[in-house]
């Protein structure tokens, strides 16, 4: 993690997924805020399958998705 900035590194779609809820919930940030904030720190493998899924998904349902994958 960078200042300022969540990457998802090492850490599972599942880890990441509850570290930006946590945060989200403190910052107080809007649904929108949210769902930017998880992509942003996702690694470019990781965007490109966020956006093949469906980058229009809301970000519970995006979330779902991409931890099934990382699950097989």
């Amino acid at each position: 993690m960078m200042y300022g900035t969540i990457m998802k590194g090492d850490m599972t779609i599942d880890e990441l997924y509850r570290k930006i809820l946590r945060i989200g919930r403190q910052a107080n940030y809007r649904p929108e805020e949210l769902r930017r904030k998880f992509l942003d720190a996702l690694s470019l493998p990781w965007l490109e399958k966020a956006e093949d899924i469906g980058e229009h998904l809301p970000l519970p349902e995006l979330y779902k998705k991409l931890y099934e994958i990382e699950l097989r």
